[in-house]
């Protein structure tokens, strides 16, 4: 099931022009962060590229729970 969320949330990205890096699941001060880093298929991403991903993502999230428990989003870029 897992891998298929991460296919979704990869072609969601792809959509954008954008580039899936990785997904990560931490914990940072006792909080539980789900974090899709993504990268531009030509130069950088910018705030509005974050913001776009984070607006297609999140709805999917809430349908399909990436784990159980409480957690944060976060949709950020490596470097």
């Amino acid at each position: 099931m897992w891998m298929s969320l991460e296919k979704d949330i990869e072609m969601m990205v792809e959509s954008l022009n954008l580039k899936l890096y990785d997904i990560l699941t931490t914990s940072e001060n006792d909080e539980t962060i789900y974090r899709v880093n993504i990268t531009s298929k030509e130069g950088g991403v910018s705030m509005d590229n974050i913001v776009d991903a984070t607006k297609l993502i999140s709805p999917l999230l809430d349908v399909t729970p990436p784990i159980s428990g409480d957690y944060r989003l976060e949709v950020s870029s490596p470097g």
